[in-house]
This record gives structure tokens, C-alpha cells and sequence, in this order.
């Protein structure tokens, strides 16, 4: 198999790779919440993007509830 080390993967034109990387960051997601109810704990400190920060905490706590 030859390995592709061009920005292909990250090209919206390139539907497998979109839907690999969708898989990928749900993935992600669901451990980030699983740990967090698990008892994980973690501090974020930042100003910049404050709003955009608040409305992700505020949906990644919405789903530890849930």
C-alpha cells in the first residue's frame, strides 16, 4: 500500500476520508464524556473564542448527564 502524505485526507472533496474523520471525532467524543463520568476531571482557561469555549462545555456537560 503506498502511504498519501498530501492534504488529500483533509479535503472536503474526499468523502471516505470526511467520513473517517467524522467517525474519528465522535470516537473521540464519547471517550472524552465517558471519562468525565468516570470521574475525570479537567480546567480550561482561555479568552480567546470564549463564546464558541462556552457553547462546547456547555453540550459536552449537557451529554455527561444525560
Amino acid at each position: 500500500m503506498k502511504e498519501d502524505h498530501t492534504a488529500n485526507y483533509f479535503s472536503h472533496g474526499n468523502e471516505e476520508a470526511t467520513r473517517l474523520r467524522d467517525a474519528l471525532a465522535e470516537d473521540s467524543l464519547e471517550m472524552l464524556i465517558q471519562w468525565l463520568k468516570d470521574g475525570g476531571n479537567v480546567a480550561i482557561h482561555g479568552e480567546s473564542h470564549s463564546s464558541l469555549l462556552a457553547l462546547e462545555l456547555q453540550l459536552i456537560s449537557s451529554r455527561c448527564y444525560e
